[in-house]
């Protein structure tokens, strides 16, 4: 009876030999009834990697990730999220949500950004898993020559904030595609960067919002300048049409 016990004690030990890293990973236990997919979402880890910190293992003891035996120990991998002055941590709350809805829907930002951003968490999943930490980009801006910086009002969309700065709707986006999702939802108290398309160079030119209406040879005619220069001058790729209400010309001194 005793070498019984003692047999059984030596053929379950691998299952339970799993001894805690600080910081890499933790340990649990395998309970009846647990099988891997529960388990990860019950720990807020990926099953994938899960799986992958523990097959091997798993494979020696005559099992696999499809089949866990109660009493095997399995490593967790510790996704710990420490805030930075890049990114704030956040924990997911709803379960098994699509890291696009997540990103576009929930945060209003690329899902592109969001995904590499937290690429060794999601494990190359498309999915996000109830108590799971995700890093979620500090979105900041600089101001300088080229660039100015804004943060939403109520209100504001793409193009009231394009108008706001006489600058061309496309370029701001842009210039915040990281920050704007692609239905280019603007996000209250969010800080976006401004391209400055046209800024006024005294001496050399001005900035003019383009109006409903307008064309090359009506401001030609109003600034006193040849359209044809006008229009090599804004590098417009059509001089008979100019777009209206996102775009700012400008307009040349003594030319």
């Amino acid at each position: 009876m005793l070498l019984l016990v003692l047999v059984l004690l030596a053929a379950g030990s691998p299952g339970l030999a799993c001894s805690e890293s600080f910081l890499q990973w933790s340990c649990y236990t395998v309970q009846p009834g647990d099988f891997l997919f529960a388990v990860a979402q019950k720990l807020g880890v990926n099953p994938n990697k899960l799986c992958d910190y523990n097959n091997a293992t798993l494979l020696s003891l005559g099992g696999d990730c499809n089949h866990l035996q109660a009493g095997y120990q399995l490593r967790v991998p510790l996704d710990q999220c420490t805030p930075t002055s890049a990114y704030d941590c956040h924990t997911i709350i709803t379960p098994n949500m699509s890291v696009a809805v997540l990103a576009e829907s929930i945060y209003k930002m690329n899902s592109d950004v969001l995904f590499k951003l937290n690429a060794d968490v999601l494990y190359g999943d498309k999915f996000v898993y109830l108590g799971m930490q995700i890093r979620i980009p500090v979105f900041t801006c600089t101001p300088s020559v080229s660039t100015a910086c804004y943060v939403a009002q109520a209100g504001d969309d793409l193009y009231s904030m394009a108008s706001k700065f006489a600058v061309n709707a496309g370029s701001l986006f842009y210039a915040n595609f990281d920050r704007i999702n692609p239905l280019h939802a603007i996000t209250l108290g969010r800080v976006y960067v401004v391209p400055l398309d046209c800024s006024n160079q005294p001496g050399q030119y001005f900035c003019y919002k383009v109006r409903s209406g307008d064309t090359v040879n009506a401001l030609g005619s109003r600034f006193g300048i040849d359209p044809n220069v006008l229009c090599k001058y804004n590098q417009l790729s059509n001089c008979s049409q100019i777009r209206t209400e996102d775009f700012a010309l400008k307009i040349p001194i003594h030319i």
